[in-house]
């Protein structure tokens, strides 16, 4: 059974969002078909009734925040290769950077289950899939029986790449988008590494000058504005923080970034 996983996400200030990554459960289905109901509606999915979820729940993986199902995707599981479908994050948490946490952690979960490749078809997010490092396959790579339940008629594009084992969906991220992390004000641009734990010790690598004296144990100090992006604190800040700030100590990307440095 796939374990859960906890998050805390930060855009900046003193509100933390608390997420959980799951296995959806039976009692999930009339969320999962809740949320999914508006992304049929407009095309986005394919059209399922609410008995089809209700059967396939267990498929599901889930992004919980504070008991409300806020992303959902399934996963056919076929042997050492698995089919996605049905990713779709709900409209209120657009730009909080759970797209890219729902699939850096479905990809690890999924690893971790021996499956070794997962393939999706997207008709309007393809770019999105291949900067997290799908590439775009040939049908006839595909099992055949898959091939035969292809919609033409949607002109979705097949897609596919490796699972990756990880610590977290941060370490995943690392090595499936290449997150950017820009210092405005010094007018510089590196590519996240995952080797590092925090922000701040990236910073400090990189040579941006920052007030920080954490290393002499002064927390808060790193204090830093984020301008732009979502980070994700491995432990939770222990200062307070104004509107947009976040803790470079203790914060890791999870969207591309823009900080006031």
């Amino acid at each position: 059974m796939t374990k859960a996983l906890f998050l805390t996400l930060s855009k900046g200030g003193d509100e933390l969002v608390d997420v959980e990554f799951r296995a959806a459960t039976a009692a999930d289905a009339d969320a999962v078909h809740a949320l999914s109901t508006p992304f049929m509606a407009d095309g986005s999915l394919v059209p399922r009734t609410r008995e089809t979820y209700a059967t396939a729940v267990e498929e599901f993986f889930v992004l919980d925040i504070e008991g409300q199902i806020v992303a959902c995707a399934g996963a056919a599981r076929d042997g050492s290769w698995a089919e996605v479908y049905n990713f779709a994050v709900h409209e209120k948490w657009h730009g909080h950077g759970l797209g890219h946490v729902l699939l850096a952690s479905l990809i690890m979960a999924l690893h971790a289950e021996k499956v070794d490749e997962v393939v999706l078809f997207s008709s309007t997010t393809v770019r999105w899939f291949e900067r997290h490092g799908f590439e775009r396959m040939d049908e006839s790579e595909l099992p055949a029986g898959r091939i035969e339940r292809i919609d033409r008629e949607r002109g979705s594009v097949p897609l596919r790449r490796r699972t990756l084992r990880g610590y977290d969906a941060p370490d995943v991220l690392a090595r499936m988008r290449g997150l950017r992390v820009r210092f405005e004000r010094s007018g510089a641009e590196f590519a996240w590494d995952g080797d590092f734990d925090s922000l701040l010790q990236f910073t400090d690598h990189h040579g941006i000058e920052t007030d920080s004296r954490c290393w002499a144990g002064a927390c808060g100090t790193c204090r830093t504005r984020l301008k732009k992006g979502t980070v994700h604190y491995h432990t939770e800040p222990g200062a307070d923080l104004a509107g947009g700030e976040v803790l470079l100590c203790t914060a890791q990307p999870v969207t591309d970034l823009v900080l006031d440095l």
